[in-house]
């Protein structure tokens, strides 16, 4: 983690702008190609949703501006960039609800998956939700609407200093030799412009785009 020398940021002027509304956010909605990416895990036998949390992470991490958080007070408050983000993603429990689970980012997509699995066994034994962040913000949002195919989302915030990234996926259509994944994006806009959430769907289309290099084979 690095801290931000704020009098020598150049987005210190947006930064300034953006945190004094009252509404901050805003999220981009879109359809990506992921045709060879729904082959690959299906041919190697490989967890769909912890394939797609595990290219969304990969896509957030390497984009600087999702990896930035501010802290405290406006006008005594702190930035720093992390060097990566973890991912918590969200578990179906029975009775249509769900819980979260925080999982460890990994350059190695089988050690995630393994792990991936434990924790989020362990998540679907609780008895409702549980937020276990304690506070950190060197977290990405994931979630999954596998129900649906969307053109746009809201997502919920903890207020106008909220400033960690989501990211949704929704259900996989197919249509005209194409496999649509509706992905929606959403960060606060003292910390990201369109250009980041563009880089973002840029860089998750480049892992759907080559499985093989990202997720590699089967995980056992």
């Amino acid at each position: 983690m690095k801290r931000i020398d704020l009098a020598a940021w150049p987005r210190r002027s947006h930064y300034s702008f953006f945190r004094s509304l009252a509404q901050p956010h805003f999220m981009v909605a879109t359809e990506l190609e992921a045709r060879a990416f729904r082959a690959h895990a299906r041919a190697e036998g490989l967890p769909l949703f912890l394939a797609l949390a595990f290219a969304a992470t990969t896509a957030v991490n390497a984009v600087p501006e999702l990896r930035t958080r501010f802290r405290g007070a406006f006008g005594r408050e702190e930035v720093v960039e992390h060097a990566a983000l973890h991912p918590s993603v969200t578990v179906p429990l029975p009775g249509g609800l769900f819980n979260f689970c925080i999982l460890d980012v990994h350059r190695d997509f089988g050690v995630f998956a393994r792990e991936g699995r434990e924790r989020i066994a362990a998540a679907e034994q609780a008895d409702g939700l549980r937020d276990e962040s304690g506070g950190r913000d060197d977290l990405v949002f994931l979630t999954s609407l596998p129900w649906l195919r969307f053109t746009a989302l809201t997502f919920c915030t903890g207020g106008p200093d909220d400033c960690i990234p989501r990211v949704a996926w929704g259900r996989l259509s197919d249509a005209d030799g194409r496999t649509a994944l509706p992905v929606a994006v959403h960060a606060h806009h003292a910390l990201a412009d369109g250009l980041h959430l563009s880089r973002f769907l840029d860089a998750l289309q480049a892992v759907l785009d080559d499985p093989a290099a990202h997720l590699g084979g089967r995980t056992g």
